[in-house]
């Protein structure tokens, strides 16, 4: 071996004096080394910490020339960008596409011009850095010592040495610094810095170095065995450079450093390199900020858990904001705090986690690899729940809130509450679906996607998904950032995959201490860290309960021990972090429900927290409405206008020793899903599944009354059905199915099919329909009433799809029965008349159609009276049918008919008015009274306006109709007006290729045609 590099000492690590140019009064951190014309002029670009200032170095062979303030730093082609967004252009460029041209000046200072092109006709278009260039040291970088000798000692026994991360780290950890200062602070022959990321660059980088020691590119490899006082570092490293490195490195005996994620490396002796050690994190605070309060400095440093890039921030932050080091934690908390609040208003995030600790490297992982534009996966090591993905997703969400224009949480825990997330994001993003998209499944999710690849910035957030499958389809393709939490690993080429693992052992303290406040036990937490496996759930509950019995932390370890003594010597249980989390569910529920029992002696309340915690764990785990649902459970069993007065000391039991989560903003509960599982699991032990099958009744009878307040016509209902429908396909996958009541368990798929219709989930409304048809048919026979009316809503599903002839076979069904038992002049079978005219119309079959309406109008007429909504329904529907016939003056006479009841019935601003008064304007379009068209056309837009929002189809659709009145009126200009109205709403729901967006398009091309006027479209 050649001989070997000094030594560095821990105490006084090697490094060269600093220049008079490099001494400034604030730190400022580099960027970049360009090429600024010959290939020996040189500048280095620097950037303050505080990110308000720019400076450069200007080096000429090798000397330096002079040093450059921001006023002297120009932006642009043109030289026309401001300081600030230079600063902004060179953090947001990547190294290898940032140019800069030196302008020396004869009585003055130069100029550094820097653009993300190369400036015409130089030769800087040919290189935009120099491939060799060492960076310059980081002036702020303090500490890892530890590697700089790991490095030395290494380079002693084998001349190829990589810094990798260590095992479990998945972000930033400065390889790449500490591989710089031991380039700086050792001395060789000759130091070669390649960027090996990308073959080129270091095809590029041995081109440059052959140039400048002058020697053919083909002599390099000999030149390298026969010098063995070198040093290349390959930063960045990467599989696909191997090659390269081999025909130019294979046979040296010079120093090779690799910085590197790749963990297979042959014949390379690693390095592992970690965060920094909480010693050299406050050592880095204190230095950067040049303040001495060394206590905060240090928890500081523990917050961030050693992490550099975090570290750096937080520094930045300080300094920005000249703040004491004794702010930053305070005014971080008050920062999400105030976040909480802004993005409870515009968005749906559940309730910020004020105990969250630690998870610093998962957050900056998480951040790190969103930026990569693929879709994450937080998924838990070995298939294992309460180990924090979700809460980590949360924080994350929380804490870059001002990187994104919009953030959604989609819960993912069944398909319901999936479609129900979308439902809600398609109404805050202002989409609806028309009649025939409501025909089309995923319609909805198709259309949120496009809106938002075209509204980029976004954050999704999948939470607790069962597999690739469950939502492969519904991912939009670009423009923002996804996160998935999952408990499955397995994700393919979909997403990157990122495992989420127990706490850290300082983190599990650290958590210990935030709840309990009982800082003199540190020991004893680590103990305790120890006995919960460091479980994130398991922590949080044995703090909460040492915090509500104020008993201290060794107390809790000998109740633990003893506890799972117990249950262990009776279980045997296979998973045992599950089985950690089951002794601590118990130790906290004998607590609760003594308290319980306590409370009832004094007040008289019925014990209610361990039935209310039995009722949750049948629930999806969030979102269960206090009011909707709880609320109603204890006005069954005990008197409604005692519900509200009950609940709240049980739900405030049951939060205090963190078994729930109480959102009062929002008037909901939720769970954890392990939490859920022991205790279905515990009662199901319990009285040989007593209580299990008793609360599974209770469970049943709660769902089975809410079922009856959904209604497909009753717009109103449709939210809290689609609540309802998350939760009661939660309680279907868990109870017993066979051991409910059969007529009533058809009640509830019956109206799990209404839902999912008016969801437009047609394949699975149709499933349930049946399922609730085959109980009926054995229990009521096939001339029931209930039988009728599951045909007839089967028909409309059908309908709904364009299933036209099937529709009519489930309609003739229902139609038999109910003429047989309801008698042939039942309202009911009004609405079967009525429906089946409105399929025969669609068929084209408009003879037939009016038929039928005229059947539901007379025994409307004859049972509802001349004045009811449904009697103006059908002379709508009549309407329509003359008007396809060119019967207009019937159609008139219809259509006024229903207008005169719905002003009277509902008032003159309602949706089905505004449909009647364009209904009236197709007319006198039709008749050539264009003035009269317009005017009702106008009263429909008013309406829908107001009613719809400005950015709604329908109103879109009453542009166009507006703008084919005043082409025909031969108002060209004002035609196209409106013509470009329609087309903006109708490109924010549609492509191009849409036939609503090519109607238009066409109405517009056949104008330019037509009145040869150049009519521009926008």
């Amino acid at each position: 071996m050649a001989s070997k590099p000094e030594s560095i000492s821990n105490s006084t690590p090697l490094q060269h004096p600093i220049p008079p140019y490099l001494k400034w009064k604030k730190p400022y951190t580099h960027l970049y080394c360009l090429i600024c014309g010959p290939f020996d002029e040189k500048a280095y670009l620097y950037r303050s910490l505080d990110g308000k200032s720019l400076k450069a170095l200007i080096f000429k062979n090798g000397e330096f020339v002079e040093k450059l303030g921001t006023s002297r730093i120009k932006g642009g082609q043109d030289h026309q960008m401001s300081s600030d967004d230079i600063l902004q252009m060179i953090t947001s460029v990547s190294q290898h596409v940032l140019f800069a041209s030196y302008k020396p000046q004869k009585s003055a200072k130069g100029e550094l011009l820097l653009s993300p092109k190369p400036p015409e006709g130089t030769f800087i278009e040919h290189f935009s850095q120099s491939f060799i260039e060492p960076p310059l040291q980081n002036l702020q970088f303090i500490g890892r010592n530890t590697h700089l000798e790991k490095i030395t000692q290494t380079f002693a026994t084998t001349n190829k040495v990589a810094l990798v991360p260590e095992e479990g780290i998945h972000c930033k950890t400065g390889k790449t610094e500490i591989a710089k200062a031991y380039a700086h602070q050792t001395k060789y022959e000759h130091t070669l810095w390649l960027r090996a990321e990308n073959p080129w660059f270091i095809e590029q980088g041995f081109k440059e170095f052959a140039s400048k020691i002058g020697i053919e590119l083909t002599q390099l490899p000999q030149w390298f065995s026969e010098h063995p006082d070198c040093l290349v570092v390959l930063d960045g490293y990467v599989k696909d450079s191997q090659e390269i490195i081999d025909r130019y490195l294979e046979k040296t005996t010079c120093r090779v450093l690799f910085t590197t994620r790749e963990t297979e490396l042959k014949n390379i002796e690693k390095i592992p390199v970690g965060v920094f050690a909480e010693e050299e994190s406050t050592e880095y605070l204190l230095h950067i900020t040049g303040q001495t309060d060394n206590t905060t400095a240090s928890d500081i440093a523990r917050m961030l858990g050693g992490v550099a890039v975090s570290l750096q921030k937080a520094a930045l932050f300080i300094l920005r904001n000249s703040i004491e080091l004794s702010a930053y934690i305070f005014q971080i908390t008050a920062r999400l705090k105030v976040q909480e609040q802004r993005l409870r208003k515009e968005f749906n995030l559940p309730k910020h986690n004020e105990n969250f600790v630690g998870r610093e490297i998962d957050l900056v992982t998480l951040e790190e690899t969103l930026a990569k534009e693929k879709p994450l996966v937080l998924a838990a090591e070995v298939g294992l729940g309460g180990i924090g993905k979700t809460q980590i997703a949360l924080q994350y969400a929380y804490r870059k809130a001002e990187d994104y224009s919009l953030i959604w949480w989609v819960n993912c825990e069944n398909k319901a509450s999936l479609s129900d997330s979308y439902s809600q994001l398609a109404e805050k993003l202002g989409i609806v679906l028309t009649d025939e998209e409501k025909k089309q499944e995923n319609a909805l999710i198709h259309k949120v996607n496009m809106a938002l690849k075209h509204r980029p910035g976004w954050l999704l957030v999948f939470d607790d998904t069962q597999n690739k499958e469950s939502i492969e389809g519904l991912l939009p393709e670009s423009g923002g950032h996804v996160i998935i939490t999952s408990r499955n690993a397995n994700w393919g080429s979909l997403a990157n995959v990122f495992k989420v693992g127990v706490f850290k052992r300082s983190e599990s303290i650290d958590l210990i201490m935030k709840i309990t406040g009982l800082y003199s036990q540190k020991e004893d937490a680590d103990r305790l860290a120890d006995l919960l496996k460091d479980l994130p759930l398991a922590i949080s509950q044995a703090a909460h309960y040492i915090e509500a019995t104020k008993i201290t932390i060794a107390e809790y370890i000998k109740l633990f021990e003893t506890k799972h003594k117990i249950l262990w010597d009776h279980e045997k249980p296979v998973d045992e972090y599950k089985f950690t989390v089951r002794v601590a569910w118990d130790i906290s529920m004998e607590a609760i429900l003594r308290e319980d029992i306590e409370r009832s002696k004094r007040t008289t309340f019925p014990t209610l927290a361990g039935p209310l915690m039995n009722l949750c764990s049948f629930f999806a785990p969030s979102n269960i409405q206090v009011g909707f649902f709880l609320e109603t459970w204890i006005a069954q069993n005990h008197g409604s206008e005692n519900a509200k007065h009950f609940l709240g000391q049980p739900l405030e039991l049951l939060s205090r020793y963190s078994m729930i989560d109480v959102d009062n903003e929002r008037g909901s509960v939720s769970i954890h899903p392990i939490v859920q599982t022991v205790t279905r699991d515990h009662m199901e032990k319990e009285d040989t599944g007593l209580i299990l099958a008793q609360m599974t009744q209770e469970a049943f009878g709660l769902f089975n009354e809410l079922a009856g307040n959904f209604d497909s016509d009753k717009v109103e209902t449709w939210e809290d059905g689609k609540v309802w429908l998350q939760h009661v396909l939660s309680f279907l996958s868990h109870a017993q199915v066979d051991e409910l009541d059969k007529e009533k368990l058809a009640d509830v798929y019956f109206y799990i099919g209404k839902v999912k219709d008016f969801s437009i989930e047609f394949k699975e409304a149709l499933e349930f329909f049946q399922k609730a048809l085959t109980i009926r048919l054995a229990k009521l026979g096939n001339e029931h009433p209930d039988v009728a009316s599951t045909y007839g809503n089967m028909a409309l599903v059908y309908d709904d799809q364009g299933l036209h002839d099937k529709a009519l076979e489930f309609y003739q069904k229902a139609l038999d029965i109910d003429l047989s038992k309801l008698g042939t002049d039942h309202p009911d079978v009004a609405a079967i008349y009525n429906n089946m005219g409105a399929v025969y119309d669609d068929q084209g079959l408009h003879d037939k159609a009016l038929e039928f309406y005229q059947k539901a109008l007379d025994i409307r007429l004859a049972k509802l009276g001349p004045d009811h909504p449904s009697v103006a329904t059908t002379y709508n529907n009549m309407g329509s049918v003359y008007y396809s016939q060119d019967l207009n003056d019937k159609a008139l006479e219809s259509f006024q008919k229903a207008l005169d009841i719905l002003l009277a019935k509902l008032g003159p601003d309602h949706p089905y008015v505004a449909t009647t008064y364009n209904n009236i304007a197709l007319v006198y379009d039709d008749q050539g009274l264009y003035d009269k068209a317009l005017t009702f056309y106008q009263k429909a837009l008013t309406i829908r306006l107001a009613k719809l929002g400005n950015n709604h189809p329908d109103v879109a659709q009453t542009y166009n109709n507006m703008g084919e009145v005043y082409n025909a009126q031969g108002q060209y200009e004002k035609a196209l007006e409106f013509y470009q109205k329609a087309l903006t709403i109708l490109r924010k729901f549609f492509k191009d290729d849409h036939p609503h967006i090519q109607s238009v398009l066409s109405n517009i091309k056949q104008l330019q045609k037509d009145n040869d006027k150049k009519c521009t479209l926008q």
